[in-house]
């Protein structure tokens, strides 16, 4: 112990001397320097030999104080020092990317202009667009051949169990059918990404790690999830494979999306169907990754897969099962020259003769409210078609666009990718969807139901 007589402080000195923080540095040495002080350097020169040794230790401890304290916190700094600079680089390349833009602008509009204006704006050939992806569903083996043929630019697709929202019978991909068309696509150059977006069930995790490290090590080139549990898992294990955040998350705003991207490292967001066109141009100057819209099929608003009504009346759901109105809960019968469709125990719809029978789904059900009429209370049986959106889409700031119909035959998938090839290369060449009303016409003959609506991008409801 060494008492100093400058303001009667005494500091305790150990052999392992540990100081948190910063400024327990300084105290310290300001500490001992007070504690010394002037008279005691002094009068050490003439005290005793023990005196003498005591003040060697007291030099000792101070060169352990650099050694432990001072020489670390000076690194530390450094290392700071070194990412503050990589910010302000980063900083300065998306300012310069600003600038280019604003110089690029050929019109004063506001960055974010109303369906209608990015719809009638004219393209001009400033410079050359972005390809925008065309993602395809990939129900079987032979749909994923047939998308990839018809100009798909990836796929999407899923394994035979709940792991993935589309768990029918006859659907999907065993391990050996995913290598098979993972070297399909990328011989020539497209892309696969796997669907792992459902819930997992606590306390049976294995299937869903299984199917993420089965998609890594095949090397899929995304993942498509919503678990949070298994963002972290496979962002901890397999940290370069893409993440691609569901629908069935549930992520709607700038700050969902952000917290996302910083606690899993997504670089993709799945748009709900329920996004207007100035939504979608706002959320991706905000966001600080791609955006994929659905643009076709579908449209099964019902927040995206956490449906309680299919758990209510069959007890499996899509977002913990992967199965929508489980087809051995469906009948079809006939009461006195009319098609009846059940669910489970539940009348889900009559059709009258020469009217088109859909699939019977609780939330595009048919229903008679007390004291009123049959009609589609939820959601009518109908189609999502924004094909006429492409430009508009663009403009807002998509990525790529989504065709939904993993269930649906391999003539659809020809059909709808085909068409989508067509109008999004004339588009990127500066010609309208309009101008080409043959593909048009031919998209509108594949809409479920025979019907087909703009959902939001039109409508704007909720």
């Amino acid at each position: 112990m060494l008492h100093g007589e400058s303001d009667g402080d005494a500091l305790f000195f150990s052999r392992d001397l540990k100081v948190d923080g910063d400024m327990s540095v300084v105290v310290a040495l300001r500490n001992a320097m007070d504690g010394v002080g002037e008279d005691l350097l002094r009068d050490v020169f003439s005290l005793p030999e023990p005196f003498r040794h005591l003040f060697n230790r007291a030099g000792g401890i101070a060169n352990r104080c650099l050694d432990r304290i001072i020489d670390p916190f000076l690194k530390k700094t450094t290392r700071l020092a070194e990412h503050l600079a990589a910010m302000q680089a980063e900083i300065d390349i998306l300012q310069q990317k600003a600038s280019l833009k604003e110089a690029a602008s050929v019109s004063d509009s506001p960055v974010f202009a109303t369906a209608d204006h990015l719809k009638n704006t004219p393209d001009v050939a400033t410079t050359p667009k972005q390809a925008i992806e065309l993602l395809a569903p990939a129900g079987t083996p032979a749909a994923l051949r047939a998308a990839v043929d018809a100009g798909a630019d990836a796929v999407y697709l899923g394994f035979r169990d709940e792991t993935n929202a589309r768990n029918y019978p006859g659907l999907n991909f065993s391990r050996d059918d995913l290598k098979a068309g993972l070297e399909y696509a990328h011989e020539r150059g497209r892309r696969v990404h796997v669907a792992i977006n459902t819930y997992a069930a606590a306390g049976h995790m294995d299937s869903w790690y299984k199917a993420i490290d089965t998609a890594a090590e095949l090397g899929a080139d995304a993942l498509i999830m919503a678990d949070m549990g298994l963002l972290s898992y496979a962002s901890q294990h397999y940290p370069d494979l893409s993440r691609h955040l569901s629908v069935q998350a549930g992520a709607s705003t700038p700050a969902a999306i952000q917290f996302y991207y910083e606690m899993f490292g997504i670089n993709r967001m799945v748009l709900p169907r329920m996004f207007t066109l100035d939504e979608i141009a706002v959320l991706k100057e905000k966001a600080p990754i791609e955006i994929e819209t659905f643009i076709f099929g579908s449209l099964s608003p019902m927040s995206e897969g956490r449906c309680a009504l299919s758990a209510y009346a069959t007890g499996r759901s899509p977002n913990l099962c992967g199965v929508c109105s489980p087809a051995e809960h469906v009948r079809y019968k006939n009461q006195d020259g009319v098609l009846v469709s059940q669910l489970g125990d539940f009348m889900i719809n009559r059709f009258n003769e020469g009217e088109s029978a859909g699939y019977p789904t609780l939330c595009k059900g048919r229903y008679i409210p007390e004291g009123g009429e049959a009609s589609y209370l939820f959601e009518k049986p109908e189609c999502l078609n924004a094909a006429e959106y492409i430009a508009s889409l663009r403009a807002a700031g998509v990525t790529s666009f989504k065709i939904e119909g993993r269930q649906r035959s391999r003539f659809y998938t020809t059909e709808v990718v085909s068409c989508f090839r067509a109008l999004l290369d004339a588009e990127a060449s500066g010609k309208s969807v309009e101008s080409m009303p043959d593909v048009l016409n031919r998209l509108r003959k594949l809409a479920e139901g025979g019907e087909e609506t703009r959902g939001a991008y039109r409508k704007g409801w909720r």
